[in-house]
């Protein structure tokens, strides 16, 4: 709807106080191939017919480099400190743009639902992304029963190795099969809590960390 990889759109968004930048979703290209659509599934789309896009955004050109407008994106991020989140892109995507977005400049990267199916990304990738200065969101709904991504105890354990220093704690809520964000976050930390993470590293995840991205430290 903002038309693509779009930096004017990106300016605006900057001029007008945005904290943070996801790259595309639904959109993506990788989304599109994961899905067959630009939905979640075939359990979620329309009711009734409506036109979808047959192909997606992608951030890299035929030569595997990123696309001008990306490098640009970047480099309005980079010059107003504000975080780039990534969105639903391939793990090789974002593998790429995060090297590229800290050449650029970009201090605050944020690696969208790592452990989700759609975005899946090792345990050891995940490090090496956090060792390059990017933070690992971890979220509830990779646990959900549409979802099923990801064990209880693989997530605890998920953040014990990646380190809760380099991790943001969240929900990914805000569908009608889940219960309410603010909810959904009351729950996750209390069964983290019971898998044996602490109360300062749960802080760090869901406080600290989120406020250091978004210029709220």
């Amino acid at each position: 709807t903002a038309g693509g990889l779009n930096p004017h759109a990106v300016d605006a968004s900057i001029k007008l106080g945005a904290r943070m930048v996801w790259m595309p979703t639904i959109s993506a290209q990788h989304h599109i191939d994961f899905f067959g659509g630009s939905h979640f599934g075939r359990s979620m789309v329309a009711k009734r017919p409506l036109r979808t896009a047959s192909s997606g955004i992608s951030i890299v050109d035929e030569q595997g480099e990123l696309v001008p407008e990306v490098r640009e994106i970047l480099g309005l991020i980079a010059e107003a400190d504000i975080c780039l989140s990534t969105g639903h892109l391939s793990p090789r995507e974002i593998a790429l743009l995060t090297r590229e977005a800290r050449r650029a400049g970009v201090r605050k990267l944020l690696v969208t639902h790592p452990d989700l199916d759609l975005s899946w990304i090792t345990v050891a990738e995940q490090k090496a992304l956090a060792a390059e200065g990017a933070f690992l969101e971890k979220d509830l709904i990779t646990m959900m029963p549409a979802w099923q991504s990801l064990s209880l105890e693989g997530m605890a354990k998920s953040i014990r190795d990646v380190g809760p220093q380099h991790c943001v704690l969240g929900t990914d809520f805000g569908q009608l099969h889940h219960p309410p964000p603010a909810e959904g976050l009351r729950m996750f930390i209390q069964m983290l809590l019971e898998r044996g993470i602490t109360a300062d590293e749960l802080r760090t995840m869901a406080a600290t960390n989120p406020a250091r991205l978004l210029g709220l430290a």
